[in-house]
C-alpha cells in the first residue's frame, strides 16, 4: 500500500501440476491484502474470469490493477489426438526438410524451398513472457500509432468500494505505476502514457518493447 508501510496488497494464483509434479494449469490471479502487524489476510478481487494483476492501493484505499481474460488450460480432446497421429508423418518430413534446408543455407546461402519470384519477409523474433502469456510485438502498422504489445483485453482498472466500483483507465496495458497524489503512468509495450490528477491522459515517449514502468522519486 502506497504510503504505508504495514500493509500490503499482492496477486497470486493456485499452480496445478502432475503426477510428475510439473506445472499443469494455472488458476485466476486474485488480489490480496496483507496487515503485517496483526497477519490478517484478505481478498480483494477475484473472478474466475479474470487475472487481476500488477496491483497498487493508495492511502484512501483506492485500487489499481491490470485485468486481463483468463485462459485456462486446454483441454485434449479425442479428434485432436488423431489429428496429431495423421499428421506425424507430414510433420516429421517438415521437420527434416527444415534440417536440411538450414545446413543448404549455411554452406551455400541459398534455400532449397527457392520456387516463386515473392521474396519473403523474415519473422520477427521480438518475443517477451508477461505474467506467464507469450506475446509477440504487432507488424506493419501505421508509424503515426504505435501498436499495444499486449491485446486490447488488457485494462487498467480503478477499484473504489467507496464509489462506482470498477471504472477502466486504459486498454492495451503492459505495465504501470501510480504516486501517491494519483498520477499514472503506464505503457503498452511501445508507448508511455501519462494521466494526470484530473484524469487527463497523454503519450510523453515512444520505444521499442517497454516491459515494465516505475516512477524513480522517492515515495513518502
Amino acid at each position: 500500500v502506497i504510503g504505508k508501510k504495514d500493509e500490503v496488497v499482492f496477486q497470486s494464483a493456485g499452480v496445478g501440476r502432475n503426477p510428475q509434479g510439473h506445472v499443469s494449469a494455472l488458476a485466476p490471479f486474485a488480489i490480496h491484502h496483507v496487515s503485517i502487524e496483526t497477519g490478517e489476510m484478505k481478498v480483494l478481487r477475484e473472478d474466475p474470469a479474470y487475472d487481476f494483476l500488477t496491483p497498487a492501493m493508495l492511502e484512501d484505499g483506492t485500487l489499481y490493477y491490470i485485468r486481463r481474460p483468463h485462459q485456462a488450460a486446454a483441454v485434449v480432446s479425442f479428434f485432436g489426438v488423431v489429428k496429431d497421429f495423421v499428421m506425424f508423418p507430414f510433420r516429421l518430413f517438415y521437420a527434416v526438410f527444415q534440417f536440411l534446408n538450414f545446413f543448404a543455407l549455411l554452406l551455400t546461402g541459398k534455400r532449397l524451398n527457392r520456387a516463386g519470384s515473392i521474396p519473403r519477409k523474415e519473422m520477427d523474433i521480438k518475443q517477451m513472457v508477461i505474467w506467464g502469456k507469450l506475446v509477440q510485438a504487432q507488424k506493419n502498422q501505421p508509424r503515426e500509432e504505435e501498436p499495444d504489445l499486449v491485446p486490447k483485453s488488457w485494462e487498467l482498472v480503478k477499484y473504489s468500494s467507496q464509489e462506482d466500483g470498477e471504472q477502466v483507465l486504459a486498454k492495451g496495458v503492459l505495465d504501470f505505476d501510480i504516486t501517491p497524489a494519483g498520477v499514472i503512468a503506464y505503457t503498452n509495450g511501445s508507448s508511455l502514457f501519462l494521466i494526470g490528477a484530473d484524469g487527463k491522459s497523454e503519450k510523453i515517449h515512444s520505444d521499442k518493447m517497454i516491459s515494465q514502468v516505475a516512477f524513480v522519486a522517492e515515495r513518502e
